[in-house]
């Protein structure tokens, strides 16, 4: 999100980490591959199917599973909806031309200026746009 200073940028692994630790043990569950979702004949829950042949249910189906997402790709492309918004054209993920490469060094290597201070860098984050 944006701040009054600018944006705040952080890894998708910790954005996932700080919403499965604030969901009730089992609920999130990771290492299968999800096939497709369904609403459930009983018009209250969601219908799971996945690669491994298992069935899950649940009230709400949140999609963090990556850029060729699977709940992302059948929301787009169910009938109707396409017609309405146009949103077939974000299901397969598109190359924009832009490459970002991205390290990190500790703020420790960091060396301090002649007042003491580290390099702004380890005060706030920076990002370099281009249009």
């Amino acid at each position: 999100f944006c701040g009054q200073d600018g944006c705040i940028r952080f890894h998708r692994a910790q954005f996932l980490d700080a919403f499965v630790n604030h969901l009730p043990e089992g609920i999130a569950h990771f290492g299968r591959r999800l096939l497709s979702y369904t609403p459930h004949e009983d018009g209250q829950s969601i219908k799971m199917t996945f690669a491994d042949g298992s069935l899950e249910y649940c009230d709400v189906l949140i999609g963090c599973d990556g850029i060729k997402s699977m709940v992302r790709k059948q929301m787009f492309e169910r009938n109707g909806v396409d017609e309405i918004c146009n949103l077939r054209r974000f299901v397969e993920p598109v190359w924009s031309g832009i490459t970002a490469y991205r390290g990190l060094i500790s703020a420790s290597a960091f060396s301090k200026d002649a007042n003491g201070h580290l390099h702004s860098a380890t005060q706030r984050p920076m990002m370099v746009c281009y249009s």
